[in-house]
């Protein structure tokens, strides 16, 4: 009778997982997680980019820098980015830029084109109640900073009462009454 039982070894050990620690390579796993990083890198900076074009705010300032330090973490030992994960840098950083250029060129046509600006106040009115002066000048009020940049903190016309016989007390704009409290509900 022969030792040979077609799966080259012993009878008793035939599976081949008596040994399999012996198999382990580390080498191989810190690759894998490299490619796994890199992928996941790649998928936050694609998903950046795409959130930018819905006009989202937040979502690629957050996505982004995590898929960036996600891609500098799947660096392998040889101390080279891979190719997918420099690509998921420069998705991120178009992201970011294009989403910094929207958001600034907004705030710029907010505050100098008076007709978007009457737009944006009688829109914000009607769904919210408060016209977007209104809101600004009540943020000036708190903070004592001049959002608006016409040099002057807290003056918008609808934001307070301009016939001082309350005391300089804040106005809310949609009912037209007094409001007594320390703290502005605008």
């Amino acid at each position: 009778m022969s030792d040979y039982n077609g799966y080259n070894n012993n009878g008793y050990n035939n599976n081949g997982f008596n040994n399999s620690s012996d198999d382990y390579d580390p080498a191989f796993v810190k690759k894998t997680q490299a490619q796994h990083l890199s992928r996941l890198s790649f998928l936050l900076g694609m998903g950046s980019l795409i959130f930018t074009f819905f006009m989202t705010v937040i979502i690629p300032y957050i996505l982004a820098p995590v898929s960036i330090v996600l891609a500098i973490i799947s660096k392998s030992d040889d101390r080279k980015i891979s190719k997918m994960s420099r690509n998921a840098v420069i998705l991120s950083v178009i992201a970011l830029v294009a989403n910094t250029a929207i958001v600034g060129t907004t705030y710029y046509s907010l505050f100098t084109n008076s007709e978007l600006r009457q737009q944006v106040n009688s829109v914000a009115e009607q769904m919210y109640g408060y016209s977007l002066d209104d809101l600004i000048g009540a943020a000036e009020q708190e903070t004592g900073i001049d959002l608006d940049g016409n040099g002057v903190v807290g003056t918008v016309e609808s934001a307070t009462d301009n016939d001082d016989s309350d005391g300089g007390q804040a106005v809310d704009s949609y009912e037209g009454e007094t409001n007594n409290d320390d703290a502005t509900s605008i």
